[in-house]
């Protein structure tokens, strides 16, 4: 994998770069890590991060498959959503994968552009974004930070282009499963309808929106699809969604239903009958072994009445009960 930095381009609180001061991580085994370099030139949108961050000791890492036009042959990319959560992969030639939301780590960006947390290498160990994660700032003030901002941290627009923030209402829907009546399963897929202005969408169960999923939207296709996990019990389920612009601008609440439908009956599984008694386990515990054998030596040899260790009624104990006897010994 060559990687191969590229020419930079303009930033907005929605595709941001970063910071021409705070653009320095620390690797405990690598030392800095420059995310501001011109020719790196890193950009943080909505969706992910690209570009590269420099190394002096471990080189170039590359923060998304797209830089070198490589996805179609190893598809990896820096993640991010509208809430500043980073996840995935960044990749370098000298150091190997790097995590961003490792277990133990992750890492963030804040309502101020910053980063903070942890990011991690099998091959070079924990990297700190910010030097606030360890309180560490005293000794050495660091951190990378971006003008790119959380959905919920972007400004209202005012004094801007015209119509910059603004949505025709009577553009923006969406549905649950394309229209379905019910579903058998809480798993449901969202289709929505945005417009060119869309953003991200906010998808809730309450229509408060207490509790909220956010979804970026991509306003270049005419309808995106998200998947959502009903929670409660079966019955009507409601669904809520709010339309945002880059610049925090939302439009009123949408709703749609769909009945969750109840778990089949499953019906009771009958109880296997009891094994029939063996002919052979005289005192009926469940086993042919020395008590039944004991049994036929004091009855041995011809009867008088019937005897349960003559196996075979023939009215005499002897070698060929002994041999049913064998035949059906519990092991």
């Amino acid at each position: 994998m060559t990687i191969i930095p590229f020419k930079t381009a303009h930033a907005s609180n929605a595709d941001g770069t970063i910071d021409p001061v705070s653009r320095f991580a620390w690797g405990e085994n690598i030392g800095w890590l420059d995310f501001g370099t011109t020719a790196g030139n890193v950009h943080v949108t909505d969706t992910e991060l690209t570009g590269y961050a420099w190394s002096e000791n471990a080189g170039w890492i590359s923060l998304n498959c797209s830089n070198t036009s490589s996805c179609a042959a190893n598809d990896f990319k820096v993640g991010n959503d509208v809430d500043g959560n980073l996840s995935g992969y960044a990749w370098s030639e000298n150091a190997g994968w790097i995590d961003l939301n490792p277990s133990g780590g992750g890492v963030t960006i804040d309502g101020n552009g910053e980063f903070s947390g942890y990011a991690w290498g099998e091959n070079i160990g924990w990297i700190d974004l910010n030097c606030a994660t360890d309180n560490s700032c005293s000794s050495v003030d660091y951190k990378v930070a971006t003008d790119w901002r959380p959905l919920g941290a972007r400004p209202m627009p005012h004094g801007g282009a015209p119509n910059a923030g603004l949505m025709d209402q009577n553009a923006l829907a969406f549905t649950i499963n394309n229209n379905a009546n019910s579903t058998d399963l809480p798993e449901v897929t969202v289709d929505l309808s945005g417009g060119p202005n869309t953003a991200a969408v906010v998808i809730s169960e309450d229509p408060n929106f207490f509790t909220e999923k956010h979804i970026p939207y991509d306003a270049t296709s005419a309808r995106n699809h998200a998947s959502f996990t009903l929670t409660g019990s079966p019955g009507v389920k409601t669904l809520y969604a709010k339309f945002c612009t880059s610049w925090n601008l939302c439009s009123g609440a949408f709703s749609a239903s769909i009945v969750l439908n109840p778990p089949p009956a499953v019906a009771p599984v009958p109880p296997s009958p009891a094994p029939a008694a063996s002919p052979y386990d005289i005192n009926s515990d469940g086993r042919v072994d020395i008590y039944e054998f004991n049994q036929m030596l004091v009855a041995w040899g011809p009867q008088t009445s019937p005897d349960p260790s003559d196996y075979d009624h023939d009215g005499v104990v002897d070698i060929y009960d002994f041999n049913l006897l064998m035949t059906n010994w519990t092991l």
